[in-house]
């Protein structure tokens, strides 16, 4: 699908890359499901009125270009994507389906590369206002002189809201994980082992079968993490994240989660851990009394 800004498949490698494609290629996202994608959020572009968007928050630009190197996607209603890329360059080039990938080093190159590959800048930009600094917006206006900028939150996240098969297949993986994780936690646990040490036993397991370990959360100040273990009183501690349950944690640099107590015998245990696979979570929880 070269013709419509889509190669088939893994592209080849680089010189000088490495063996990316040989070690995960079966994870890479297929180039149809990146091209369906960008034409649902074209169709999105157009039912709000702005001619292009800018991706650069990186799970969004990962859900549409297949890669999570260093880059920033530039979708434009009509012509081809292009996918500008900081590092590295190889990486992204055998990840991503898309065909147009350009190396660029400073975002100021950003308005003179768009219109030397396709032609002129647009009228109206989508840039994911929910997330974007107010500093890093003030400098995309100084460099993309007249060029008027339009939240694109909306559009991208109606994208996102629908998950197609090979989305559900990789939540499944994550799920499945989950599961097996939890059936590992009930040989692993002992009386008298603290929760911390609990949750380095399960996150091992967990790392074990694929589990990547971040878990991302839109939103400033939210920050997502695997070892949410409570027993006892610790149970009842509450936190500083709007959550139902905290946790003492380790440190009131992060005071929540799984702390030092030890677990005893005969006390509720709550443990609260989600998978993340391929980028899609799974988060489930089991209370034992």
């Amino acid at each position: 699908m070269a013709g419509f800004g889509f190669h088939d498949g893994p592209s080849k490698k680089q010189e000088g890359a490495d063996d990316v494609d040989l070690i995960y290629s079966d994870k890479l996202v297929p180039h149809f499901e990146i091209e369906d994608r960008i034409a649902r959020l074209r169709s999105a572009m157009e039912d709000r009125g702005f001619d292009a968007a800018l991706i650069i928050h990186r799970p969004n630009y990962f859900y549409f270009s297949g890669t999570s190197q260093n880059s920033m996607l530039y979708v434009d209603k009509r012509r081809n994507p292009i996918l500008f890329v900081r590092r590295d360059l190889d990486r992204a080039r055998v990840e991503s389906p898309i065909a147009n990938i350009v190396g660029y080093s400073s975002l100021k190159q950003l308005p003179h590369l768009i219109g030397e590959h396709l032609g002129s800048l647009p009228k109206t930009l989508g840039i994911e206002l929910d997330v974007l600094p107010a500093l890093s917006l003030f400098s995309f206006e100084g460099i993309f002189k007249g060029v008027d900028f339009v939240n694109s939150f909306p559009a991208i996240m109606k994208c996102r809201s629908k998950k197609t098969p090979f989305e559900l297949a990789q939540i499944k993986k994550a799920s499945r994980i989950c599961r097996e994780v939890f059936e590992a936690g009930r040989t692993k646990l002992r009386s008298g082992m603290s929760e911390i040490e609990f949750a380095a036993n399960l996150e091992l397991e967990a790392k074990k079968l694929g589990h990547e370990g971040i878990i991302r959360m839109r939103g400033l100040n939210l920050e997502g993490y695997s070892w949410h273990i409570l027993s006892g009183l610790s149970g009842a501690k509450v936190s500083e994240a709007d959550t139902p349950s905290g946790g003492q944690g380790l440190s009131p640099a992060f005071p929540m989660g799984a702390g030092h107590r030890k677990i005893q015998e005969n006390e509720p245990i709550f443990v609260d851990f989600p998978i993340c696979y391929n980028g899609y979570i799974s988060d489930q929880a089991r209370f034992s009394a």
